[in-house]
């Protein structure tokens, strides 16, 4: 990855901040001095289906998932949840919140129905989980109690968590068990302000029914909005706010939900027993790969954004870091960062962060393990979702820290380079942004998604190029491999080692596509000493 750096502005006053002893940090909104670029690495975006319009206009996409036997459903934001078909060309309705009775929906910038989770038991028939599924949204009935409540600040609207139940799963659109109850209240949130509500809910999709995480919900919570955590609820454990929270939502001898016995706080008087993992500012996306390691990303304030790995108990730091360094306001940090001081102050630091030169707002995605053999398998996929650029790093050894850890990757489209953003704008002339998400189906392939222009597309890695015959005639050598239709990052290696391939033939080679995705080239090897070895390799 080519690293180029970048102008460095320094704010013109100091900070001090106690840490185990008095340091003095200068104040910078340019952390990295560096800018993320662009590798050869492509996919092709093909789009998959369209979601219908809603309230006038394109949806607000921001949800694609599969239940759990695979079954694919899109979440507008403004309340519709619908079936999607296997091959993407039917799109059903399956139940609008916007629509059930004593919902009340309340919707604006980042408040609507944020997600949905379908049990992993919910066809399995005879488990509690049978037929159960949850959404989680803000309503403007604040009539009812809240379970917690942020002590301070305003009263704009409630989070609220709901179990629905069916007993017929497969039926489309959705019908309840119980036409007088059709769903239950699991938990409540008082939300001050009208930014940094819940964010996602999932249950471990990596875990199998005997693993003691089966059937537990995992809850994002922002830290109540405003800017700065005004409350200081992030770094208060005796609420829910700014943490993940993990709990089992099957009523429980009256109780609305229960605690499992071993999240990391059950057995400390000063914590939230629900509390999983705290500290964080806007968690609105995480994810796991299948060796169940879990990523968060966290929204930054004014200066980073950053990708977290999940683990049990951990504090991220905010509102004392933004990223790896300490916070000093809303467009500022320290200059250096402070990833060293972990054992003093007990902070989880990111693996991977960039500042706002690139980008104002993450969202995370997946480790690419889908069926196609590609240069992205292993790599985590995240994205800036305002501008919809797509970066990556190896999840293959988890990095630690920093923006260089980073690259962009290339999106095509009808056979060209695009942006996500120009995709977009192919069918929504007048959108000024992306607001990309991620999906990802239960075999691993990925999708992309957002709130502009209501299509589905689906991600496809360019496999990895294969030597299927070679032949060698006089100082000519000939191979034959695979590679997408219309190749060119291509490149012909060649050295005496088979360990060092220090020659660059690419521009020696006399490449033909034969049939489309398979190629032929040619390398004249006369002015090369015996052995010599020669590697095609996409870049």
């Amino acid at each position: 990855m080519e690293w180029k750096p970048k102008n460095l502005l320094l704010s013109i006053f100091i900070v001090s901040m106690a840490l185990g002893g008095s340091q003095t940090y200068a104040a910078t909104n340019n952390p990295f001095p560096g800018w993320i670029t662009k590798t050869a690495l492509a996919v092709e975006i093909e789009p998959f289906a369209t979601i219908p319009n809603s309230a006038g206009s394109y949806p607000r996409v921001n949800q694609f998932l599969p239940s759990p036997n695979g079954t694919l459903f899109a979440v507008d934001q403004r309340g519709p949840i619908y079936q999607v078909s296997e091959d993407g060309t039917s799109v059903s309705s399956y139940l609008n919140l916007a629509t059930a009775p004593n919902v009340v929906l309340s919707i604006s910038n980042e408040k609507g129905l944020q997600s949905v989770a379908f049990h992993p038991d919910f066809y399995n028939n005879g488990e509690v989980g049978f037929g159960k599924f949850y959404t989680i949204q803000s309503s403007s009935n604040r009539s009812p109690t809240p379970d917690f409540t942020p002590g301070g600040g305003g009263d704009s609207h409630d989070t609220v968590l709901l179990e629905w139940s069916t007993n017929s799963p497969s039926t489309i659109p959705f019908t309840v068990a119980n036409a007088a109850a059709p769903f239950r209240e699991v938990m409540r949130l008082q939300q001050p302000y009208s930014n940094h509500n819940a964010g996602l809910i999932a249950f471990n999709p990596s875990v199998k029914q005997d693993d003691p995480d089966y059937g537990l919900l995992y809850i994002a919570i922002g830290d109540g909005g405003s800017g700065g955590d005004p409350l200081n609820l992030s770094q208060n454990t005796t609420n829910p706010y700014g943490a993940i929270l993990r709990i089992n939502p099957i009523a429980d001898d009256g109780d609305a939900y229960s605690i499992p016995a071993d999240n990391p706080f059950v057995s400390d008087a000063t914590k939230l027993d629900e509390i999983w993992a705290y500290g964080l500012r806007n968690p609105q996306r995480f994810s796991w790969d299948t060796e169940g390691r879990m990523f968060i990303a966290d929204i930054g304030q004014g200066v980073i954004e950053e990708i977290n790995l999940g683990i049990a108990g951990a504090n991220y730091g905010w509102r004392a870091r933004e990223g790896s360094h300490v916070y000093i306001d809303g467009g500022s940090v320290s200059d250096s960062d402070t990833r060293s001081d972990s054992p003093t102050t007990g902070y989880m630091y990111p693996i991977a962060e960039y500042d706002h030169d690139e980008g104002n707002a993450i969202t995370a995605g997946y480790v690419y393990e889908g069926p196609v053999d590609s240069h992205l398998s292993g790599k985590f996929l995240l994205s800036d979702f305002p501008s919809g650029r797509i970066f990556f790093f190896d999840a293959e050894v988890l990095p630690d820290g920093g923006q260089e850890v980073l690259s962009e990757l290339r999106l095509r489209n009808g056979g060209a380079e695009k942006s996500y953003l120009e995709i977009i704008r192919e069918t929504n002339s007048g959108a000024g942004r992306a607001d990309l998400r991620f999906g990802q189906g239960l075999d691993g392939t990925l999708y992309l998604f957002n709130k502009r222009d209501g299509i589905v597309s689906k991600i496809l890695p360019l496999p990895r190029t294969v030597i299927t015959a070679t032949d060698f005639v006089g100082s000519i050598f000939t191979a034959k491999f695979t590679g997408e239709a219309g190749l060119t990052d291509w490149r012909i290696k060649g050295g005496n080692d088979l360990n060092n391939f220090p020659d660059d033939l690419t521009a020696d080679g006399i490449l033909t596509e034969t049939t489309s995705g398979i190629y032929e080239v040619e390398i004249d090897l006369s002015e090369t000493t015996s052995p010599y070895f020669i590697r095609i390799i996409r870049e």
